[in-house]
């Protein structure tokens, strides 16, 4: 049973590992082809609120390729973890979630950005409705929507995130916690069962051999009567003999003891009737 929950809990936590790099490849992608959508465009405004939204997720005023990346991978872990319920992390409603491919990933990245930008004030009429081939209409609009969104509105986005991990993550420590101390009383009840297994297959052994011990010993008490000599056999059958004779006699008493008291009142009765 327990085996059985950690496989569980190590397939989920691949999953998310594999979940999280994905959503990074993917959002990575889109940044660098927004990016370069607003340069050529010569849209200031929109690549100066981009800025702002990185620097804003990865905490630093310049950018470069390895805090962009960094940033990515804090959002999207964490919006990640947003949509991992209790279920998902004991690996109970697996079949709810269907990871696809190509297309299937864009999809994905739609519920992703829908979720993270519809709890913003001012965004939450604002829904993700394009097709899968429709990755143009998809850009398009998540440039709009980082355009849309201020940086005070995309930081309580990202620290109710991160609140949510932290809870998530405080589950899965005292979810260990419990399964360490349910394995830790399993162990001490094997423990304490091969113990009184032990006892009891020693007290049976023991037993055993008592019994043999005692099969032996009522073996040769009959071997030594059998072996007897004649005499002994001629004595025991005279005593055998004497002990009825003894018990005929005893008999015999209580039969001559009734018969004198009924001779006494016999022997009354016809004194009276002499009398009379």
């Amino acid at each position: 049973m327990f085996k059985g929950l950690k496989s569980k809990l190590e397939d989920e936590a691949k999953k998310l590992q594999a979940s999280v790099q994905q959503y990074s490849e993917q959002l990575t992608q889109q940044v660098e082809h927004m990016r370069h959508g607003t340069s050529d465009a010569g849209s200031e405004s929109g690549s100066s609120i981009t800025r702002r939204f990185l620097n804003t997720v990865g905490g630093s005023s310049s950018p470069g390729p390895h805090n962009v990346q960094d940033s990515l991978n804090l959002s999207v872990g964490d919006t990640l973890m947003e949509e991992v319920t209790e279920g998902d992390l004991l690996g109970l409603e697996l079949s709810s979630r269907q990871r696809r491919l190509s297309g299937g990933s864009t999809h994905s990245t739609e519920s992703s950005l829908s979720t993270l930008f519809q709890s913003v004030p001012g965004l939450a009429g604002t829904t993700l409705d394009t097709g899968d081939s429709d990755t143009e209409t998809l850009d398009e609009y998540s440039s709009g929507v980082i355009r849309s969104a201020s940086k005070d509105q995309i930081s309580n986005v990202l620290s109710r995130l991160q609140g949510r991990a932290t809870s998530y993550k405080d589950k899965y420590r005292d979810l260990v916690k419990k399964y360490n101390e349910v394995v830790t009383e399993n162990n001490k009840c094997r423990t304490v069962l091969a113990q009184t297994q032990d006892k009891a297959l020693a007290r049976i052994e023991k037993l055993r051999n008592e019994k043999k011990a005692l099969g032996e010993r009522l073996r040769e008490i009959e071997e030594s009567r059998s072996n007897s000599s004649p005499a002994d056999q001629k004595m025991r059958r005279y005593e055998e003999m004497l002990e009825k004779c003894k018990a005929e006699i005893t008999k015999n008493r209580m039969k001559i003891k009734e018969l004198t008291l009924e001779n006494e009142k016999l022997s009354q009765n016809v004194r009276a009737a002499e009398g009379e």
